[in-house]
Formats: C-alpha cells, structure tokens, sequence
C-alpha cells in the first residue's frame, strides 16, 4: 500500500511540476527585471548579475546575485544604507 501512495504521490507531484514551473518561471522573471530597472547603478555590475534560477524544489525559482558585494547592496552595511532591491521587486510582483 505505501508503495501506491509513493507512487501517486509522485506522479501528482510531477503533474504539478508540470503545470506551475512556467507560472513561477514567468513571474520569477518579472521579479528579476523589476529587480534590474530598480537597482542602484554605479557601474551596473550589480544589477547585470541579478538572474532567475532553478530551486531545489521542482517548480520553485530563485532570483538573486552572484556578486559578492550583493547582500551590502540589499541589506546595507554600517556605512552605507539599505537599497533592499530584490526585497522591493518581489513586494511589487505580490502587489501586481
């Protein structure tokens, strides 16, 4: 009996996969471009490294950086305040 339920779990969970990735794909990208025109430019290095990539969970995206200077960015450092870039752009997507 287990083996059903792992079974139909499995297919329902691959289903669903099937049917939410494009949709959470598609608003991960609108939070990375609100993301881009949003953030601070100095050189635009940052806001260039902003991107959409896959989660460890089928059909769940992350959009982040790759920069090392990205969480003094995001989250400001004692010198520098807090621009909050990917914070603001996922708000604006729950928004709209």
């Amino acid at each position: 009996m287990a083996d059903v339920r792992v079974e139909v779990f499995r297919t329902l969970q691959s289903h669903l996969a099937e049917i939410v990735t494009p949709e959470m794909a598609e608003r991960a990208e609108k939070v990375a471009a609100r993301a881009k025109a949003t953030a601070p430019r100095r050189s635009g290095r940052w806001a260039d490294s902003i991107h959409v990539e896959p989660h460890l969970r089928p059909g769940a995206f992350r959009v982040g950086s790759d920069d090392p200077r990205s969480v003094h960015i995001e989250y400001g450092t004692s010198d520098t305040p807090e621009h909050a870039t990917l914070r603001k752009a996922l708000d604006a997507a729950k928004e709209g």
